[in-house]
């Protein structure tokens, strides 16, 4: 099950996230589990994303700004 989470972002917290990589975390753990990835580039055609992905062994999450409002999603 996937769940989303909306926080409020201004427009200058919002470019930041189009900026981030995988070098951009600096944790190697997500609940527990050791981090497998990070993607900020789409595999299938190596396009940005606008945020980031990031990959434990049975958890993910993603992180990028809303094209539309002042949130970003989680």
């Amino acid at each position: 099950m996937a769940d989303r989470a909306d926080a409020l972002a201004t427009p200058a917290q919002k470019k930041r996230f189009t900026s981030l990589s995988a070098t951009s975390l600096k944790t190697t753990i997500l609940a527990g589990e050791s981090i497998k990835q990070v993607l900020s580039r789409a595999p299938g055609n190596n396009e940005s994303i606008g945020g980031i992905k990031v990959i434990s062994t049975d958890r993910w999450f993603a992180a990028r700004p809303s094209g539309t409002e002042d949130l970003y999603k989680i």
